[in-house]
């Protein structure tokens, strides 16, 4: 995923790449995004904006893990989005293995 696109999803609400994310995805942005305090009808970005000046190690991690989240769910989309076959059955194959399903 390009720097544009990436400055580009982080750019829209939170909620929206929610929704769209699998259970296991909708559960830790949810979960992320009430931890460290983020409404999730703004930007990830717009957010960032207005955390806290300093904080922990440990909350910096969730930002960041946020952030993978995020960019996960929209790649994932860009995938799918493509329609390339090859492309959406590698990402099927990675899913399942993620899943333990392997085969």
């Amino acid at each position: 995923m390009s720097a544009a696109a990436t400055t580009a999803l982080l750019s829209q609400p939170i909620a929206q790449w929610r929704d769209i994310g699998r259970p296991e995805q909708q559960y830790v942005i949810s979960t992320l995004t009430q931890k460290i305090s983020f409404d999730p009808n703004l930007s990830y970005r717009a957010n960032q904006e207005n955390r806290p000046a300093k904080a922990n190690s440990v909350t910096e991690a969730y930002y960041k893990r946020l952030e993978m989240e995020l960019i996960n769910i929209a790649a994932e989309q860009m995938i799918r989005d493509n329609q390339d076959l090859e492309q959406v059955a590698i990402l099927e194959q990675i899913l399942d293995c993620e899943a333990g399903f392997w085969q």
